[in-house]
């Protein structure tokens, strides 16, 4: 006699372990199946010279307060802290400490009270429907602003805006609310409604209920294994290194490619959506419109606190190739004499950064040197690349899934949360607003 589910959950990474989670925690017999052999291996660090290496400092950030509290609930731990947001920002020569996104007035061709006049007036003529990221950059940036954000578009994605989806914008940092004046102006004029969505100010001057999670073990991998001993605490069963083989809609079973067989009432959808719609109907028009960023990662051991002491940094400088760089030892404890920091530079497979990435090693060093405020001890170096950093959704990418949605709807067995949202964050809040009343 075969096992009865009331879902099925495709995939083993977050969405699917906290939906797996959620679910079972509110009383649902729950499974998940997955080729994988282990659950959410992305989480794992990479290890270099005895170092572990995550996933950087805000791989759990903007969480509530509400969101913290369920994390911990469903893992049965008190595992993380906030770290807060500790991050700055380099352009032109300057170094600010308080802001990863632009400071505009660190351009000094550009006039900031005419970029604030500029996007009152842009802000004036509501628009939330974009064609693609280039008409969104026109607006986010209004007419003063939109050249500067294009050229920050190529450096950071190697990609022309046009070419790309308005969901862009919710993986890139040089979006959203703009820095143009100080904060204490800031803050007074964000009182008005009207401008409160142009003008940014510092995190801690702001009442906004965000948190930036990290392990209090400063160790990723201790999340991953919670989440392993959930699933077992609340009886969640894993059929891991295995594929569906068959599925007959009519009787509700899935054919396992162990053998087994099991029986569901849904087939929840909550891998990463060009996935399942590879796995499922076996075309790829979703993953055809999707960018997979590669990136050179320069990891660099250095003299102990010699470097900025933020979290990462954002480079806009445009005679700079990197684009962040990031203190693991600032935030981690990796139990070392030394500091180690990565450097991200994106490229393309056919650029000579990608071919010979160790002959560029000479420039970071110096791009690093030029934000610091002394020159820094170079120890040891090594150049990693990395395949794919970010998906980054094309021009088509929301009419794709649209068309995708339109297909499950239509296919009683599925169910499948809003993939329109790219963030840890967004696969929290899209998981409960689907299953609120289970």
């Amino acid at each position: 006699m075969n096992t009865t589910y009331d879902f099925v959950i495709h995939g083993t990474g977050f969405r699917s372990i906290f939906a797996a989670l959620y679910l079972a925690d509110k009383g649902s017999k729950v499974c998940i199946v997955d080729i994988s052999e282990e659950i959410y291996s992305f989480l794992k660090p990479f290890k270099w010279k005895g170092y572990n290496l995550d996933k950087g400092p805000q791989y759990f950030d903007d969480f509530t307060k509400a969101d913290w509290a369920l994390m911990e609930k469903l893992l049965n731990k008190n595992l993380f802290e906030d770290i807060d947001f500790s991050y700055a920002s380099y352009s032109n020569g300057n170094l600010n400490h308080d802001f990863a996104i632009p400071v505009w007035n660190h351009f000094p061709e550009l006039d900031t009270q005419a970029i604030f006049d500029d996007l009152k007036n842009t802000r004036r003529i509501h628009k939330d429907t974009f064609n693609n990221f280039d008409e969104y950059l026109k607006y986010d940036g209004g007419g003063l602003l939109y050249e500067h954000l294009k050229i920050f578009t190529k450096k950071f994605l190697t990609k022309n805006p046009e070419e790309l989806s308005p969901l862009t914008k919710q993986i890139v940092s040089f979006c959203g609310r703009k820095v143009l004046f100080d904060n204490d102006l800031s803050i007074k004029l964000k009182k008005d409604t009207e401008v409160d969505n142009i003008l940014a100010a510092k995190k801690q001057d702001v009442d906004v209920d965000k948190y930036n999670l990290y392990p209090i073990s400063t160790n990723n991998e201790d999340i991953r294994m919670s989440m392993a001993e959930s699933l077992t605490r609340l009886n969640i069963d894993t059929y891991l290194g295995v594929n569906i083989v068959k599925i007959n809609k009519e009787k509700k079973t899935l054919t396992l490619s162990n053998n087994l067989s099991i029986s569901f009432n849904k087939i929840l959808l909550a891998d990463n959506i060009q996935n399942s719609e590879n796995y499922f109907y076996q075309t790829n028009r979703i993953e055809k419109n999707i960018y997979n960023l590669p990136e050179i990662f320069f990891i660099f051991e250095i003299e102990k606190d010699s470097f900025v002491g933020k979290n990462y940094v954002v480079n806009y400088d445009l005679n700079h190739i990197s684009t962040r760089i990031t203190n693991f030892s600032n935030y981690s404890n990796l139990g070392m004499d030394k500091d180690v920091i990565c450097v991200e530079v994106p490229t393309k497979k056919d650029w000579d950064l990608w071919i010979h990435p160790e002959s560029f090693t000479q420039k970071i060093k110096n791009e690093l040197n030029s934000l610091n405020s002394e020159e820094i001890k170079f120890y040891d170096s090594k150049a990693f690349k990395i395949n794919s950093t970010y998906k980054v959704p094309l021009k088509n990418y929301e009419k794709k899934v649209d068309n995708f949605y339109q297909l499950v709807k239509n296919d009683d067995i599925f169910i499948v949360p809003d993939h329109r949202y790219l963030t840890r964050k967004n696969g929290i809040d899209t998981i409960l607003r689907l299953f609120q009343k289970v």
